[in-house]
């Protein structure tokens, strides 16, 4: 186990991508599929707001986010194109690269990631929070009216504009709140502030009535669907920070944190193999019970192998110099 990592964000970081396979392979329809999309991936962005760290100057900044992030996404794009010929057509697979350029089921989060933090990182640059926080808020009202209106709405290359403004305020809350949570964290009332914003998060929920969706730039009741991320977003924070102090086991903690250290491999690669079971294994079985069961176990099988192969034999993918194994 890493010293140098914090526990309960890696922790996060597994509960979270556990989320984005399960509001994957279930209906968006019902209320669990609508719990998960509430908060999510403003979540990761939270997170990644969270752990920011501005003490390189800007062109360096943006060659390791190129290197950590974009040069990733390519050669897992690229994977994952060869990979989806063995159920669509290479003229699909073409039309894919053409259109959105390797965009397949999640990966999108990851160019967005990529635009928001070199957005940020002048931001990051004022010493005034006050002024941060009016810029991040400015952020989201541009990402509402471009969602919303199609105002400036670009999609050029690998930016999306409406993903990327949305993403910038979950991000800088995250960078902003960094003292304010390890408060909470720390604080003798941490569990009776989970449970308030749990109670706010599912009120705010029922609310709006549906979930942010910052991939399809969907924020269809602002105020509600802001208020349902935030709350939901924190509540998480405090459930992963709480599950690290309760559970002890050491083989559990150790398994949840080498997940939360490959999520990016999750993130990817899950959607194919959602595919995969869809035309594959589908056809084979008549009950939806027992599909389901077995989808998320073939699923999981494939992401946790996936994990293993690339971090032994070829971690340079995901831009780590040496195999990683836990």
């Amino acid at each position: 186990m890493n010293s140098n990592r914090i526990i309960w964000i890696d922790l996060a970081k597994a509960f979270g991508i556990f989320l984005v396979v399960i509001g994957h392979l279930i209906s968006t329809d019902n209320l669990v599929g609508r719990w998960i999309y509430s908060f999510h991936m403003p979540f990761f962005f939270f997170l990644s707001g969270l752990c920011f760290s501005n003490k390189y100057n800007f062109t360096v900044f943006v060659k390791r986010k190129f290197k950590s992030l974009i040069i990733p996404y390519l050669y897992i794009g690229l994977i994952i194109s060869v990979l989806y010929l063995f159920i669509y057509s290479f003229e699909d697979i073409l039309n894919n690269i053409r259109h959105h350029f390797f965009n397949y089921g999640a990966m999108w989060f990851i160019p967005v990631l990529f635009f928001t933090e070199i957005l940020f990182f002048p931001i990051t640059r004022i010493k005034n929070k006050v002024i941060i926080l009016i810029l991040i808020f400015i952020s989201f009202v541009v990402g509402y009216l471009i969602s919303d209106f199609k105002i400036l709405s670009t999609k050029v290359f690998l930016l999306n504009s409406a993903s990327t403004f949305l993403a910038l305020f979950f991000y800088g809350l995250g960078f902003l709140g960094k003292n304010i949570l390890n408060k909470i964290l720390s604080s003798n009332y941490k569990y009776h502030i989970f449970i308030v914003l749990v109670a706010c998060h599912w009120m705010f929920l029922i609310l709006s009535g549906t979930a942010i969706n910052i991939q399809l730039n969907l924020l269809p009741n602002p105020i509600y669907n802001c208020c349902a991320a935030i709350s939901g977003l924190l509540a998480f924070c405090l459930f992963s920070y709480i599950f690290s102090l309760i559970i002890k086991k050491e083989a559990i903690i150790g398994g949840l944190i080498y997940i939360g250290q490959n999520t990016l491999v999750i993130l990817c690669f899950h959607m194919l193999f959602i595919d995969y079971s869809i035309n594959l294994i589908r056809p084979l079985i008549d009950n939806h019970l027992i599909y389901n069961t077995v989808e998320f176990i073939f699923v999981w099988i494939l992401c946790f192998s996936f994990i293993y192969c690339i971090n032994k034999f070829t971690p340079w993918i995901i831009n780590r110099k040496k195999a990683f194994m836990p």
